[in-house]
C-alpha cells in the first residue's frame, strides 16, 4: 500500500512499481483503496463530493470502501497476485483524524480493525512539505476541486503531520518524496524488496 497527502507523487510511484514488478514476472493488481470496487466507487463519489459532513462520516464511509475491497484482496493474494494498493487505511488517520479533527481514541480502535482487514505486508508513507505539494498539485485549494482538495492550507498541512505520526504509529515505511522520482523509485523498490520472499510463500 502506498500513501501519502496529495501532490506527493504516489500515483506515479504507484506505476513505477507496478512496472518493476511485472517486468520481473510478477502478476500484478493496481487498485486503490478509496474506491476500488463498484459499491467502493459509488462511495467514493459520496465521499469526494463538496457536502459538508462530520468527520466521523468521513471515518465510516471509509471504512465500508475498504471492507469490499479487502475481499478482493484476499481473492487476488490467494490466486498468488501481487496487489498495489494506491492509498491505504492510514489516509484516515491524516485527513480524518489531524484534518479534521476526528478524535483519536475511537479512531485508533477503528483503524486497527481496518488495517486487520488488509494484512498489508507493506505499507510505505510519502512525504514532503506543503510548498512541494502545491508545486505539484496547482488545483489545491483553488474552490474548483473535490471535498478534501478544496480545503484551506493549514489542513493540508496538518494532513502532512498525521501521516507522518500514522507511519511512526502503525508501522508504515517513511520516505521522503522531495527527492526525485528516480530517488523515490529507488527507495521505494528498496523497502519492496525486503518482503518479495514473502510475497512469494
Amino acid at each position: 500500500m502506498l500513501d501519502g497527502p496529495d501532490g506527493v507523487g504516489k500515483s506515479t510511484q504507484v506505476s513505477r512499481l507496478h512496472e518493476a514488478l511485472s517486468s520481473r514476472g510478477y502478476t500484478v493488481h493496481v487498485t486503490r483503496s478509496h474506491g476500488g470496487t463498484p459499491i467502493g466507487e459509488a462511495l467514493r463519489e459520496v465521499s469526494l463530493s463538496k457536502k459538508n459532513r462530520p468527520a466521523l462520516t468521513d471515518f465510516y464511509i471509509s471504512l465500508a470502501i475498504h471492507a469490499a475491497l479487502a475481499e478482493e484482496l484476499d481473492a487476488q493474494r490467494e490466486a498468488g497476485v501481487i496487489s498495489i494498493v494506491d492509498r491505504s487505511p492510514l489516509s484516515i488517520w491524516a485527513y480524518q483524524v489531524y484534518g479534521s479533527g476526528l478524535g483519536k481514541k475511537i479512531a485508533e480502535r477503528l483503524l486497527k480493525s481496518d488495517l486487520a482487514l488488509f494484512r498489508p505486508e507493506l505499507m510505505v508513507v510519502y512525504t514532503a512539505t506543503l510548498d512541494v505539494l502545491k508545486s505539484r498539485r496547482p488545483e489545491l485549494h483553488t474552490g474548483n476541486s473535490d471535498y478534501f482538495e478544496n480545503q484551506p492550507e493549514a489542513y493540508f498541512q496538518r494532513t502532512i503531520e498525521g501521516y507522518a505520526d500514522a507511519a511512526q504509529r502503525f508501522g508504515a515505511t517513511l520516505i521522503d518524496a522531495s527527492a526525485s522520482k528516480e530517488e523515490v523509485q529507488q527507495a521505494t523498490w528498496a523497502a519492496v524488496e525486503n518482503i518479495l520472499p514473502k510475497l512469494q510463500d
